[in-house]
């Protein structure tokens, strides 16, 4: 047997090596391991007004700055004791799909070398290029701005969108749900186009608990979220592994999350599974139900603004900040994502804590490596698509 130590995986978010070991070209098992400097947020916060908080939260991350954003507002107006009106409600979620299909069409420039055949990286850049800007666009023109939209406030939306603005709306996501559409059922359906690895992929299958509390927004009565426990990857180590790697274990600069005591898939595939009925538990199956999520959540889009009443208040008139303690929970573009806030007897953040979904999807890349060929190893976090720059928000403080 042999270690392969310190495979730096790249095309992903942020900063992490697979370490595997190995019987042949066969793997035994994987620790996907997170280096990136622990960024501190949740200490950032403490003594904070909220309102600031969700200007903050939205920086844990440039990809997924929306649902952080929203996530947060859900916390705090639980903690407060408000609800915002439903129009506020029903055009943050657009913002909060938008950012998802947003993160989703990124992803897909990631794994194209892994997925499709050489000859059709051109014309597939082209599409997804023209997506992104299409759904950027959407962003900016309901959340004000394509990344960090400072539309998302405590009480549901700063303002609403103009009825002159909805025909410009409207075309855009035709654009969009036309650009998608080719792209999934054009290209990536279609087998004659795709790579050997993709084959590969489809005899792996990957059998985990899986956990969602939405398929479009987030609900913290879907899950128990007292259930969900942050551990170090140390603790869940379950084979023999050398003093050198136990040491380079040691210094992860993330944590993992465990729902139940157990290790659970969230995500695309988790939420399609939950709350569509979705058939498929290979490692390819985690990359289909992505892309088929992109065209049901633009389907969402199209319901959210034949049913949103523009004219409607979309923020709650008073927003009294007192003590308190809330739970948001927020189905961002790689699964289950959690904040947790109390309020001291100003209103100001007397403590934070976030689980983000890459955190439960730690240990679960370490699972799906098993059994397969070295050579595939490097492709199979990608499959996660994982956020460190979210993973690493945890800080510990010693005085």
């Amino acid at each position: 047997m042999s270690v392969t130590v310190g495979e730096r995986i790249t095309r992903i978010g942020g900063e992490a090596k697979l370490y595997i070991r190995c019987d042949g070209d066969t793997v035994l098992y994987g620790l996907f391991i997170c280096e990136a400097p622990v960024r501190g947020f949740e200490k950032l916060l403490v003594g904070k007004n909220p309102f600031f908080a969700v200007e903050a939260s939205m920086r844990i991350c440039g990809i997924c700055h929306t649902s952080h954003g929203i996530a947060c507002c859900e916390a705090i107006e639980h903690a407060i004791g408000i609800y915002p009106p439903r129009d506020g409600l029903l055009l943050r979620e657009a913002c909060g799909i938008l950012n998802r299909i947003q993160s989703h069409i990124l992803h897909q420039f990631l794994i194209l070398n892994d997925f499709f055949k050489k000859g059709f990286k051109k014309i597939l850049l082209k599409n997804l290029f023209k997506a992104l800007e299409f759904c950027n666009r959407l962003l900016s023109r309901i959340g004000g701005a394509p990344t960090h939209p400072p539309n998302i406030t405590i009480g549901g939306l700063m303002k609403g969108v103009p009825e002159a603005r909805m025909g410009d709306i409207q075309r855009d996501l035709g654009e969009l749900e036309k650009l998608v559409r080719e792209y999934v059922r054009e290209f990536f359906l279609d087998d004659d186009k795709l790579s050997n690895k993709v084959d590969i992929l489809r005899e792996y299958n990957l059998e985990l608990g899986k956990v969602a509390s939405h398929m479009f927004y987030g609900d913290r009565f879907n899950i128990n979220v007292e259930e969900v426990s942050v551990v170090h990857p140390m603790d869940l180590i379950e084979n023999p592994i050398s003093e050198e790697l136990r040491g380079i274990l040691a210094k992860s600069s993330a944590l993992c999350a465990l729902y139940r005591g157990k290790k659970v898939e969230v995500g695309p595939r988790s939420r399609m599974t939950i709350y569509r009925g979705f058939k498929g538990s290979t490692l390819y199956d985690l990359q289909r139900a992505r892309v088929l999520e992109m065209e049901l959540n633009i389907e969402r889009l199209k319901e959210i603004f034949n049913e949103v009443d523009l004219s409607a208040p979309v923020r709650t008139g008073e927003i009294p900040l007192r003590k308190g303690s809330g739970i948001g929970v927020f189905e961002a573009p790689r699964g289950t994502l959690i904040h947790k806030v109390k309020l001291d007897d100003t209103g100001h953040i007397e403590s934070y804590k976030v689980i983000v979904p890459t955190m439960f999807n730690i240990p679960v890349i370490g699972e799906a490596v098993r059994g397969i060929p070295k050579s595939m190893a490097s492709v199979i976090p990608r499959l996660f698509d994982p956020c460190i720059p979210c993973a690493v928000h945890m800080v510990e403080v010693r005085t």
